[in-house]
C-alpha cells in the first residue's frame, strides 16, 4: 500500500436516510400493531358513524328532505359521518404517546439518534392506515342509503382519508406532546374534537351559518375531507375556494390537510425534545 494511501472512514449506519426510514417504517408498524389489538376501541369508533348515517341522516331525512343542492339529508352526511370515525380514532391514538412517556419508552427512543419527527410521523402513519380502513367501511355501508362509489372514487377516497387521518394525527401528536397526563389529553380532545367535526360541514351547509363560523371553516382541516369525500360519495361539487376546474380545488383540499398535519408534527417535534433530558 503506498504510505500516503488513506482508509476510507467506515459509514455509519445512522448516516442518511436509510435510518430514519427504518425508525419511521418501526414505529408505524407499532402503531398499527397496537391499534389492531385495540379491537374494542375500534369498534367503538363506528358507533358515532352507525348513529349518523342510520339515525340522524334517516330520522332528519323525511324533516330536511333535501340540501341546497338537491341531495337527500341521509346522503348529505355520509362524508360527515366517514371523517367523524377517523376523527375519533386518531385523536384518541394520541393517548399512547402518554402511555410511551409514563413508561419510560418514549425516552429510551428519544435519546437514540432517531429524531423526534421520525418517531412522530411513523406513529401518524400506522394510524393513518385505520382511519382510511375506516373512511372505506363507512362507504360502503352507506351503499344501501344510495351511495354509489366508483373505483376512481374509492381510490380518491382512500387518498382523501389517509390525508385527513394524517391531519388529524398530528393534532392529536401534538396536543399529547404538550402534555404529560391521560385525562388532560382526554378533555382537551373533547374540547377540540366537537369543533372541529361541527365547523367541518358534515352535518350541515357552512353557506348558510353566520359569517363567524364560515370564516372559521377554512381553519379546519376537517373541512377540506368533507369536500372531497362529499364529492366522492354524492358527487356535490367542493366549493370553488380556487379558480380553475375541481381537479384543482380537490387537490388544493389535499394539500392543506397535508400541510396541517405537517405543521402539526413539526410543532410536536419541537416539544418532544425537552424528553431528552
Amino acid at each position: 500500500m503506498h504510505p500516503t494511501a488513506r482508509l476510507s472512514s467506515p459509514r455509519s449506519p445512522i448516516d442518511g436516510l436509510a435510518y430514519p426510514a427504518r425508525v419511521t417504517l418501526v414505529t408505524a408498524r407499532r402503531e398499527l400493531g397496537r391499534l389492531m389489538r385495540a379491537r374494542v376501541r375500534l369498534l367503538a369508533g363506528m358507533v358515532q358513524p352507525m348513529i349518523i348515517l342510520f339515525a340522524l341522516g334517516a330520522g332528519l331525512n323525511a324533516a330536511v328532505r333535501t340540501t341546497p343542492e338537491g341531495t337527500p339529508y341521509r346522503l348529505y352526511v355520509t362524508a360527515g359521518a366517514a371523517v367523524t370515525a377517523l376523527t375519533t380514532t386518531c385523536m384518541n391514538s394520541a393517548l399512547s404517546i402518554v402511555g410511551d412517556r409514563q413508561s419510560g419508552f418514549l425516552r429510551s427512543m428519544l435519546v437514540s439518534p432517531a429524531s423526534a419527527f421520525a418517531l412522530l410521523f411513523g406513529r401518524t402513519l400506522g394510524v393513518s392506515l385505520i382511519g382510511t380502513a375506516q373512511v372505506l367501511v363507512v362507504a360502503l355501508l352507506a351503499i344501501p342509503l344510495g351511495v354509489s362509489v366508483s373505483v376512481g372514487g374509492l381510490a380518491l377516497t382512500a387518498l382523501a382519508g389517509a390525508v385527513c387521518a394524517f391531519a388529524i394525527s398530528g393534532i392529536g401528536s401534538l396536543i399529547a406532546a404538550a402534555l404529560d397526563r391521560q385525562d388532560s389529553v382526554n378533555a382537551v380532545n373533547q374540547l377540540v374534537l366537537l369543533p372541529l367535526i361541527f365547523l367541518s360541514g358534515g352535518m350541515y351547509a357552512l353557506d348558510s351559518a353566520p359569517l363567524a363560523l364560515r370564516v372559521a371553516g377554512f381553519a379546519d382541516p376537517l373541512r377540506y375531507a368533507v369536500d372531497v369525500l362529499r364529492y366522492c360519495f354524492v358527487g356535490i361539487a367542493p366549493p370553488h375556494w380556487l379558480p380553475g376546474e375541481i381537479g384543482l380545488t380537490l387537490a388544493a383540499d389535499c394539500l392543506v390537510m397535508a400541510a396541517a398535519g405537517i405543521a402539526a408534527l413539526l410543532a410536536a417535534s419541537v416539544l418532544l425534545r425537552n424528553e431528552r433530558h
